[in-house]
């Protein structure tokens, strides 16, 4: 971050390979920080942001600014660097120096300019946005914002539109007036195709990435639990009875996978009246392919070849029900030949498969108001495992 800065970027690296990415544009008041703050500012968010990753293990932060090398024994600091230091204190940590021409990526995530702190549906919202604080009970918070001479944490303000955080660490929420803003917001996120009527925990935590109001919860419950089209055709879940062994998580991504099959569907216009589902059981992340109820254990095994093997690879195991089109000779022999060992559900216990059980009850859900509205499900599919992948697992 250098003076005339406008962001702060880092970059999680492990072995030389890079685990994950992370920029963020300085607020108002960060962009008076001097140059040491602001190359601190960017350690401390890259810290709380991967927490999870750092904390109890021994790691090294790299930094182009020579000074912050001995931050964490320096004296004579400010409140705001106690803050750091004392926070700086719960991690394993060596910082490093290493110059700007050679810590190219960091550099260059926090140069990338993002005109909006988040962004909006249509351009025309943001506008509506600005008009709707005039009669908003927000009117008199953004006029407290503008008018504070020292900093808040809480609250800013960027070309004429309010944002919230929770704290100092939390991503920026632009903050939405009355009710007619707030509708098409959760309309966009639950009722859509690519929302696939999700329930109020997944539909909460996607607005909530972008979005903030007072009582925002209640709103979005309501309105989920009033949605005629998720009354009409969703289920009430209750937990199986009894113990079951958990299956071992695996190590890697697409390591272990579940299958299962959904259907008999309506046809659709292809014909196909059966979805194929394959779940990596590590990160949850799912395919939905469209095929036949009269699909033999050698057309399920093309399949697998074509979506998941070469993508992904072979699996080391492979989790699904005792289907014919998984137990069949053909299907054993192939995998024999390929080197996967496949795990079957025991007969007592069908609730092995419990992960793809799960997720073709989630597909029932997120299908059933757009069959139940006629239209073609096949050419829904890549949008509704688009959302199901988008959404909290």
């Amino acid at each position: 971050a250098s003076e005339d800065a406008k962001a702060i970027g880092a970059v999680l690296v492990q072995n030389g390979h890079p685990v994950a990415y992370e920029s963020k544009k300085l607020n108002v008041h960060q962009l008076n920080y001097p140059v040491h703050d602001k190359e601190m500012c960017a350690i401390m968010h890259a810290l709380e942001r991967w927490r999870p990753f750092l904390l109890g293990q021994h790691f090294k932060v790299y930094t182009d600014h020579r000074s912050l090398v001995h931050f964490k024994t320096q004296s004579n600091l400010n409140q705001r660097q106690l803050r750091w230091q004392e926070k700086a204190a719960d991690y394993d940590m060596e910082i490093l120096y290493k110059p700007g021409k050679e810590n190219v990526v960091a550099d260059a995530l926090s140069r990338v300019q993002i005109n909006l702190l988040c962004p909006l549906p249509i351009r025309s919202l943001r506008q509506q946005v600005i008009h709707g604080y005039k009669t908003s009970p927000l009117r008199n918070l953004i006029k407290e914002v503008e008018s504070r001479e020292e900093p808040t944490n809480r609250y800013t303000i960027d070309n004429g539109l309010l944002y919230y955080r929770t704290d100092e660490f939390s991503p920026w929420r632009l903050c939405l007036p009355d009710i007619p803003y707030r509708k098409i917001v959760i309309h966009n996120n639950h009722d859509l195709a690519i929302a696939g009527h999700s329930g109020y925990i997944k539909t909460y935590a996607k607005i909530a990435r972008t979005y903030y109001w007072p009582n925002m919860g209640k709103d979005i419950r309501k309105h989920v639990q009033e949605c005629d089209a998720c009354q009409r055709t969703k289920s009430v879940n209750h937990p199986p009875i009894g113990k079951l062994q958990p299956l071992p998580i695996p190590n890697r991504a697409w390591e272990s996978i579940a299958m299962d099959f959904l259907g008999p569907l309506p046809q659709s216009i292809s014909g196909h009246d059966m979805i194929l589902i394959i779940i990596d059981r590590l990160t949850k992340m799912a395919i939905f392919i469209a095929t036949y109820s009269t699909a033999s254990s050698k057309d399920t095994a093309e399949l697998f070849l074509r979506e998941v093997f070469r993508y992904h690879g072979l699996p080391s195991s492979i989790v699904s029900d005792r289907d014919p089109r998984f137990t069949a000779k053909f299907w054993g022999a192939l995998q024999k030949a390929l080197g996967v060992k496949l795990l079957m559900s025991t007969a007592e216990h069908p609730q092995t498969d419990g992960q793809a059980e799960a997720t073709v009850k989630i597909i029932q859900k997120m299908l059933r108001p757009f069959v139940f509205q006629g239209q073609d499900w096949e050419g829904l599919l890549p949008t509704l495992e688009f959302a199901y992948n988008d959404t909290v697992q």
